[in-house]
């Protein structure tokens, strides 16, 4: 099996990398919701949610939103009465 030629990995779509992305986005959404902490980080995950940190940007990026817009979001469904579940649409 060692001298076997594998087959490369075939390319990412832009769609298949926005779903990627925010699936990695959701999941510090709810990190952050429910105070657990980022992985690797010793900042809390509410302190990631935030426009100035580089990383957080990225992703929102990445994921095929503007950070800001993430941001707004995620603090208005913070401030807000908790009906129904976070959507970012």
């Amino acid at each position: 099996m060692a001298d076997e030629q594998r087959e490369p990995w075939p390319p990412v779509t832009t769609a298949e990398a926005h779903r990627l992305w925010r699936e990695v986005l959701s999941q510090a959404l709810d990190d952050a919701l429910h105070g657990r902490v980022v992985y690797g980080e010793r900042c809390s995950s509410a302190e990631y949610v935030d426009t100035t940190n580089p990383d957080f940007c990225r992703v929102c990026e990445n994921a095929g939103f503007d950070p800001a817009y993430v941001v707004r979001k995620f603090t208005d469904y913070t401030l807000a009465p908790q009906e129904g579940t976070p959507c970012l649409a």
